[in-house]
Formats: C-alpha cells, structure tokens, sequence
C-alpha cells in the first residue's frame, strides 16, 4: 500500500483537468448584450482591485508567519516544531491563494453568462451556474491533494489516540442527547463506571433500545435480526433481567453498582441510571421514617431476581424443565437446584 501514493497525484490531476474542462464550459456562453458586458467588465475591474490589496496584505503576514516557523523549527533542531513544518506552511498558503485567484476569475467571468443563460431558460442558467461552481470546488481538491500526497509523515500514535477519544466522546454525547428513559453504564467487573471508556445504552420507557456505543455494542451481543428488519430490540433479548428490576434500581439506587447477567452467562457491572423521561417518585414524611422505607425499597438481592427469570422462563415453557433451561442457558440439574431451593 506504500507504493501507492501516486493515486494521489493521479485524483488531483484528474480534478484539475475537471475543473479546466468546466471552466471551458463556461466561457463558451454568450455574456449577453452590451449592457451586461459593460457591468461584467465593472465587476471584474473591482474583483482584481479587491484581490490585489488582500494579497499584498496577506503576503506581509505570510511572510512573517514563515520566518517565524523557520526559526522556531531549525532553531530548535526540530524539537519545538518539525523541520518541515514551514515548507508545509509555503506551500500550503501558495496553493490556497491561487484557488482563490481561479475562483475570483470564475465567478466574475460567469455572471453575465449565468444572467444570459437565465433569461433564456431556467434549465441552461442552473447549468452555468452549477458549473461555474464546481470550477472552485474541483481546484481546491486538485491543489490540496497535489500539495499533501507523497510527503512521508511518521505517524503519531498520540495523535490518533486523541482523535479516537474525541470521537467516542462524540458518540457518548449525541447517545445522551436521545430522549430516553433509562440510561445504563456497562463494563467488566472491576472496569470503571461513569468515566470515559465505559459502554452506554439507552431505553424507553418500553425497554427498548434506542441506542448504544462502540464499547457496550461489545460488551453486549445483540440476537440475530432477519434481513431488512429495523425493529428496536427489546431488553429482555439482551439482559437475563427483568425490565422493571432495572427501572425500580434507577429510581432507588442511580448510583449503586449493580451485577448485570447477559443470555450467555456472563456478567457484567453497570449502573441504572434514570433518564429525562423517567420521573423519580419524590419521598415525603418525616426523616427517619423516609430513610427506613428508602433502604427497605432499595434492599433487592439479585436472588429474588434471579427467581423472578426462572419463573418466567417455567411459564413461557409451560412447565418444560428441559426448554426452560435451554432459554436460561443452564443445564437441567442447575435448574433442579434453583428450583428446589426457592
């Protein structure tokens, strides 16, 4: 894949090539009758005038700019700043004010055209226009990928691991901004909850998902969907725990860890947090008495949530020992014992 850099060079003299064509184009229309070639005239006069003074004032400060970079790198023998960091500077600034140039030269040459071309159909001014237009686009693309492609930069691994956190804290931030009713942080026992690197899924108020991250898409399998298919995924089919059990620990215990069993047997920490749409019941009465109901409601062993799935998987069997434990993921005799200790 190294020796491919010459696809670059290859893309960006098949835009330039474009954008010449497209200019050719444009300069085949008529500019109109003499009125409108007076004011195209007048337009391009100011346009040079324009550019003429902003280059010139650019040019100072470019200069300065590049002195500036020469002496910090070579000064500093590369430490402070790579040595090619100024010649990137030149090189990069040279190429953005010549596609400004060709833009200016475009537009003020296309005007009149697209004016000309209006006044005879709609159709034929959208044309010039869209063509006058993609004259800038397609030199901007041609002269950046001339510029960059080619030059050997070593790769940064520092940089790329910040790109990666910005982009899952991205993802973590638009994934919160859903209206959601419960949000719950997974990781692997003794992995961190609430901080960064942690995986993320929210559900409404029908426990189905809404949404989830990188991590917790990993943490947690999703079931296999038919193709086409775009039904929300219920908890229930990823979570060996009932909908209300979560709910009920949001609204008690947001901060508290809680042991998480997925269908596969495994587990994982989290924390059930409520969301937006989940109103906490607000308790009233005097202090203690509000204290003692709170740490009786908020006292909910995962045993009485465990004998609560075993329940439900006898029903939905029937009574079938053998297909429930096959929906549990245990064998018959596990399921024995779970059934006689109850």
């Amino acid at each position: 894949m190294e020796d491919l850099f010459w696809i670059g060079f290859v893309g960006a003299a098949i835009a330039l090539l474009f954008a010449w064509l497209q200019r050719s184009r444009v300069m085949s229309f008529s500019e109109g009758n003499e009125k409108m070639r007076k004011i195209a005239a007048s337009i391009r006069e100011g346009a040079n005038a324009y550019l003429k003074h902003q280059y010139t004032t650019v040019f100072k400060v470019f200069l300065v700019v590049f002195i500036l970079l020469l002496i910090i790198a070579f000064g500093s023998g590369g430490k402070m700043l790579s040595q090619f960091t100024p010649f990137a500077f030149l090189t990069g600034g040279i190429w953005s004010m010549l596609a400004g140039f060709i833009g200016m030269k475009i537009a003020t040459n296309s005007n009149a055209r697209t004016a000309q071309a209006a006044s005879e159909s709609l159709n034929k001014g959208l044309r010039v226009a869209f063509s006058s237009g993609s004259v800038m686009g397609f030199t901007v693309v041609g002269l950046g990928m001339l510029d960059i492609t080619g030059i050997d930069v070593p790769e940064r691994p520092e940089l790329l691991l910040l790109a990666l956190r910005c982009a899952r804290a991205i993802e973590d931030r638009l994934l919160r901004a859903l209206p959601h009713t419960l949000l719950l942080r997974v990781n692997w026992p003794g992995g961190p909850l609430g901080q960064e690197g942690e995986g993320l899924m929210v559900f409404d108020a029908e426990g189905r998902l809404l949404g989830s991250n990188t991590v917790a898409r990993q943490l947690v399998p999703r079931p296999l969907q038919a193709p086409g298919g775009d039904s929300l995924i219920q908890s229930h089919e990823l979570l060996a725990l009932p909908w209300s059990h979560l709910i009920e620990h949001a609204r008690q215990r947001p901060e508290a860890p809680l042991q998480l069993p997925l269908w596969s047997g495994l587990r994982l920490l989290a924390l059930a947090q409520a969301g937006p749409l989940l109103r906490v019941p607000v308790m009233q009465g005097s202090g203690a008495a509000c204290q003692a109901t709170s740490a009786n409601a908020m006292t909910t062993p995962l045993r009485t949530s465990e004998l609560l799935l075993i329940q439900q998987a006898m029903q939905e069997a029937h009574g079938n020992v053998t297909l429930a434990a096959r929906n549990l993921g245990l064998s018959r005799a596990t399921l024995y014992r779970r059934l006689a200790s109850k």
